[in-house]
């Protein structure tokens, strides 16, 4: 099914400003906040602190929290979203990005850092809308879905001047993922119902940031994330099946310069493919949509 979706960040409409504060206390710590737009058009405020406790070794919390409200085409009808994600990383241990560095060419440089961390997510989502597929129905929905999973992986980071790339790897392999899932809907054909489900699986991701900077508080970004997961999904009814998911979000911005401000406008596609195995009563789905991205940063 391909749809086409409007996000705006809560950021235009609430003129939101970026706001980066760097504390840097006496070292080994240091401190980080910020709130922006991001690459999905969902307004984000994050917060980060890292201890390097050793030459070769640092560890550090990372938190954020995000809104986003989009429409898209489902079904014949209209499906609204609004969701609020709140994340904790904990990174238990890091090489520090200059460890793994070296120089290239005049001005250029490598790094490569591997990390252990946990991804610890609580993500809140209303979703509301109507269709006539495969009869006329509106029916609205409210979830909270939980997760804590343990990562390993890497990021290696190109730095050439006015061009930059980053990118990371991830995988939760020989871990084993916990997630849960906990509401209710009421639809107008099968009317209110509870929703409980618990998921546990495998999970990789991979993904990146390629970014060009020509000019002064000029930045053209592209961003790339997919993930895959492999689980095994019980609901509250007892019905449980084997499934692959897959996610893939790519977004293209561009900021610039309007004296004291930097206006963030861009787009992104994002896709999700549901792949239940064949041995299980489930439908597998491809949704697509277009998202557009609005924001404002101060400078």
């Amino acid at each position: 099914m391909k749809t086409l979706a409007l996000s705006l960040a809560l950021s235009l409409a609430l003129a939101t400003i970026c706001l980066p504060v760097t504390l840097y206390a006496q070292a080994p710590f240091s401190f980080d906040v910020n709130i922006a737009p991001n690459s999905a058009g969902a307004l984000e405020g994050s917060a980060s602190l890292e201890f390097r406790w050793a030459p070769f070794a640092q560890s550090g919390l990372y938190f954020s929290a995000s809104s986003l409200l989009e429409t898209y085409d489902e079904a014949g009808g209209e499906t609204t979203v609004v969701r609020s994600q709140k994340t904790l990383d904990a990174e238990i241990l890091r090489t520090p990005y200059s460890l793994l560095s070296l120089p290239l060419g005049g001005s250029g440089s490598v790094y490569l850092s591997p990390v252990i961390m946990a991804n610890g997510v609580i993500l809140d989502e209303d979703r509301y809308g109507h269709g006539t597929d495969p009869a006329a129905y509106v029916y609205y929905l409210t979830q909270r879905v939980t997760w804590i999973k343990p990562l390993i992986g890497a990021d290696l980071g190109l730095d050439l001047g006015i061009l930059g790339i980053d990118a990371y790897y991830r995988t939760s392999w020989p871990f084993t993922l916990n997630e849960s899932a906990t509401g209710s809907v009421f639809h107008s054909i099968t009317l209110q119902q509870d929703l409980s489900a618990s998921d546990t699986g495998f999970e990789t991701r991979l993904g990146g940031r390629v970014a060009l900077r020509p000019a002064s508080g000029w930045n053209i970004g592209v961003d790339l994330d997919w993930t895959r997961h492999i689980g095994v999904a019980v609901a509250l009814a007892g019905n449980a099946y084997v499934y692959e998911m897959r996610s893939l979000d790519c977004a293209v911005t561009l900021a610039f310069p309007l004296g004291t401000l930097r206006p963030l406008i861009g787009a992104a596609f994002v896709q999700d493919e549901f792949m239940p195995l064949y041995l299980f009563d489930a439908e597998p789905y491809v949704n697509r949509r277009v998202r557009f991205i609005f924001g404002m940063q101060s400078k």
